[in-house]
């Protein structure tokens, strides 16, 4: 939307909220184009109920984590504060969605429709809640009250490293972080002997399902500090908790970084016999080859796992991205605009 200019009357933005998979319950609300989605969030809260103080952001591309659109609150550390993205400087469009993440861990999500522009009333308070409908399910007592000592004291340290990684999972871990995450991870190696292998799937219900993705994240930031012994183990480790298929890519990543080729190759040659139609497996393999620079071996996996995402559009992109950063590395211009016209003809 672009910015009234100053001798026009100011306008104001109407928004349509609901939650998540709740489109039945909804709110609508106003705002000046020159309040900020730091406003759109404080209205969210008060007349949605929303309990607790949590962290929260703003994704104006409707993908949650998409660091390239997201605005946070002013703890969350990202680059984007929510406090300065004016609605009316905002490349907002009627009709369009964005998303809107309340609570890191537990992920309270709620779709925000734009859906049209009014004028300014004098002497009306803005924010204002226009409509409301429906209330939010009642949540469920928070799931650590109940738990052993142990598994709360773990929860209580955990959390607040997860909300950090989870804004900052794009960067690699400075020393100090890789350091604590060591620790961390051998902290939920350690509860899941003393109770038990069922343990895990509490340990990531407490965590919002975002356990895996972090233990993951670990064996390259490892490798890269000289810690290859370390990243196998977090690999055959969790494995044998999560998708086994994930930590295996992990593993052969790890052997291509280290330069170990006959070891990665074998690594890579057991993923794809495993999961020979799995396009994140293919795309990983692909990265694997790219780390021994087998460029010929990487496209041709990169184009094969593309052909297989036929219904993902989050992971066409993201293998998209990977593919077209290849050519582009190789100076084939050509070629790179050739495949964004034909992935803008599918669309």
């Amino acid at each position: 939307m672009k910015r009234a200019k100053s001798r026009e009357p100011l306008r104001t933005l109407l928004l349509r909220i609901f939650p998540e998979g709740f489109p039945t319950i909804w709110r609508v609300v106003e705002l000046k184009e020159t309040q900020t989605l730091q406003d759109v969030h404080k209205v969210m809260v008060q007349s949605f109920g929303l309990k607790g103080k949590h962290l929260y952001a703003f994704y104006l591309s409707g993908r949650r984590w998409d660091s390239e659109s997201e605005y946070g609150g002013p703890s969350a550390g990202t680059p984007k504060k929510a406090m300065k993205a004016e609605l009316g400087k905002l490349k907002l469009e009627q009709g369009k969605t964005f998303l809107y993440l309340y609570n890191f861990v537990r992920e309270r999500r709620f779709v925000v429709e734009y859906t049209q522009d009014e004028v300014v009333v004098p002497k009306v308070s803005y924010p204002r809640v226009l409509e409301t409908v429906g209330d939010l399910p009642e949540e469920a007592p928070p799931l650590e009250e109940s738990l052993p000592e142990p598994l709360k004291r773990w929860i209580v340290k955990f959390r607040p490293v997860l909300e950090t990684w989870a804004l900052n999972r794009s960067k690699p871990r400075g020393p100090r972080e890789v350091q604590e995450a060591v620790h961390l991870v051998r902290e939920v190696e350690d509860l899941l002997k003393k109770r038990g292998p069922e343990t895990w799937t509490l340990m990531e219900e407490l965590t919002g399902m975002l356990l895996v993705d972090w233990v993951l994240s670990l064996p390259q930031d490892l490798v890269k500090r000289d810690m290859a012994e370390e990243a196998f183990r977090v690999c055959d480790t969790f494995a044998a908790h999560a998708d086994a298929d994930r930590f295996l890519t992990e593993k052969a990543l790890v052997y291509a970084h280290m330069g170990r080729k006959e070891r990665a190759l074998q690594q890579i040659r057991e993923n794809l016999t495993r999961a020979p139609e799995n396009p994140r497996i293919i795309t990983a393999a692909a990265e694997a080859f790219l780390k021994l620079e087998e460029a010929g071996h990487a496209e041709r996996l990169l184009r094969k796992a593309l052909d297989l995402a036929v219904d993902d559009i989050n992971e066409r992109e993201r293998i998209l991205a990977k593919l077209t950063a290849m050519l582009e590395e190789n100076e084939r211009t050509e070629e790179v605009t050739e495949l964004i016209r034909s992935e803008l003809d599918r669309g």
